[in-house]
């Protein structure tokens, strides 16, 4: 169940980051100790690493890309298993429409 709540987080927090509004981004998921830091650096790549180790650097377009896919995809494998009604569906599928209207709509 967290992970409903989780992606949500992140795609709210990466909006900053992605937008060239913010350099820098921590996150961690609800309920878990695992952390992600993203930097990103004037020429519009971004830098991560996963609890302190680097994972890799790829472009800001590309990394919302690939967490729009990955979410996405989630939801459509998995939202349906939520009770109806559930808060966390709609909160899942409301960020996924904010992160896809900002990625079209950027600000920078």
């Amino acid at each position: 169940m967290m992970i409903h709540l989780s992606v949500p987080l992140l795609l709210h927090q990466l909006e900053p980051l992605l937008s060239g509004e913010r350099r820098k981004l921590t996150y961690t998921p609800i309920g878990s100790s695992y952390r992600l830091d993203f930097h990103r650096h004037r020429d519009g790549h971004v830098r991560v690493r996963a609890n302190g180790i680097p994972v890799g650097r790829c472009s800001a377009e590309g990394l919302a890309r690939a967490v729009l896919t990955a979410a996405q995809s989630f939801a459509g494998e998995h939202l349906e298993t939520l009770p109806a009604g559930d808060p966390a569906a709609k909160d899942y599928t409301s960020a996924l429409r904010r992160f896809r209207q900002a990625q079209h709509h950027p600000t920078t």
